[in-house]
Order: structure tokens, then C-alpha cells, then sequence
């Protein structure tokens, strides 16, 4: 009996281990399947990644580019090196207007149907017009 009580405690330990490890790895700006494509290259989507392409289960397209792993995050300082702090992102769920997430410091190719005529993203992450 008290060897069947070690295996157990063993094994259990072993799997909390695995998940330990498996939770502390990183795959923002992996790359995921958006449930939809970018309308425009001057739009910011977030979706909960059900299909888990991504640990902290969030897909977004920055600036209509192809879809890439997140998470949510306070400040610049909570994502890793080449990535920023940014909200106002369109979601299927509207309490996310006001969430941030992590996103990358320099643009990414957009992948849009279509151009967008002029204008740029500003650091809150909302479009300006280019002539300011």
C-alpha cells in the first residue's frame, strides 16, 4: 500500500512538473489562425483562440496582419523584448474594447483585401490621420 501511495505521489509530482514547464514557455508573435480575416490595414482584432493555436489563448491582427499569439497585459514592461503594451482592439466581445495586449513594436506586413487610404496608428493604437 505504501508503495502504491509513492508511485502515485511520483507521478503526480511529475505531471505538475510537466505543466509548470509547459505553462512558463512563451509563443507570443507565434503565429494563428484568425477565426476571420482583417477587413482593413488599419484594423486591430482580438479573439479568444478556442482552437488553443496559442498558451494565453489569444489571436490578434495588428494593423490587418495575419494572425499572431498575445496575451493581456498592464504596461510595456509585462511583453517581451520587440513587443508593446496597446488596446483598442475590435472583438466579438465588447468588454475587450478597453483590454491590452501585447503587440509588435515594429508594423507587420498587412494582409488585407484592400489598402487603406493614408493614415497611420497612433501608440494608443487608435488611427490618425496622416495630414497631423
Amino acid at each position: 500500500m505504501k508503495r502504491l501511495a509513492v508511485i502515485i505521489i511520483l507521478l503526480m509530482t511529475v505531471l505538475i512538473s510537466v505543466k509548470i514547464i509547459a505553462c512558463s514557455e512563451d509563443d507570443i508573435g507565434k503565429s494563428c489562425k484568425l477565426p476571420i480575416p482583417p477587413a482593413s490595414c488599419s484594423n486591430n482584432m482580438a479573439f479568444n483562440d478556442i482552437a488553443s493555436d496559442c498558451i494565453h489563448h489569444w489571436c490578434l491582427s495588428y494593423l490587418g496582419s495575419d494572425g499572431f499569439c498575445s496575451k493581456t497585459c498592464i504596461s510595456n514592461s509585462d511583453c517581451p523584448s520587440g513587443f508593446r503594451c496597446l488596446k483598442n482592439f475590435t472583438s466579438l466581445d465588447p468588454e475587450l474594447k478597453n483590454t491590452s495586449f501585447c503587440v509588435p513594436k515594429q508594423n507587420l506586413d498587412c494582409i488585407a483585401g484592400m489598402q487603406d487610404a493614408g493614415g497611420s496608428t497612433s501608440d494608443t493604437g487608435t488611427p490618425e490621420d496622416a495630414a497631423n
